[in-house]
C-alpha cells in the first residue's frame, strides 16, 4: 500500500513538473531524496522508541506502564526493517535515475 501511494505521488509530481516545463528527472530525484530521508528517519524512531534506555526512562516517568519487552522490541525491529528496505529500494531507484539522467547528457 505504501509503495502504491509513493508511486502515485511520484507519477503526479513528474507529470506536473513536465507540464510546468521543469525537468522531470530533477524534480523526481529531489522528491525521492526527501522520501528516502523520511523512511530512514521513521525507521530510526521506531527502533529507538523501544530500546532499553527509552523503556527505562518511560518506566521512571510513567510508573504505571510496562517496561522493556523482547517481543515488543522484536516487533519494532521488524516494522523498522520494512521502512529501511523501502528506503534502500528508493535509494537504488534514485541512483538508476541519476545514471539515466547522466547518460542523456552525452552528445
Amino acid at each position: 500500500m505504501i509503495a502504491g501511494i509513493i508511486l502515485l505521488i511520484n507519477m503526479v509530481v513528474a507529470s506536473a513538473s513536465t507540464w510546468l516545463g521543469l525537468r522531470a528527472t530533477d524534480v523526481l530525484g529531489n522528491l525521492l531524496l526527501v522520501e528516502i530521508a523520511t523512511f530512514f528517519i521513521v525507521a530510526g524512531i521506531l527502533d529507538f522508541a523501544t530500546s532499553v534506555g527509552i523503556a527505562q526512562l518511560r518506566k521512571v516517568l510513567f510508573p504505571g506502564r510496562g517496561g522493556f519487552s523482547t517481543s515488543g522490541r522484536r516487533d519494532s525491529e521488524r516494522s523498522a526493517l520494512v521502512f529501511v528496505a523501502v528506503g534502500l529500494i528508493l535509494s537504488l531507484i534514485m541512483i538508476l535515475l541519476a545514471l539515466f539522467d547522466m547518460s542523456m547528457l552525452r552528445p
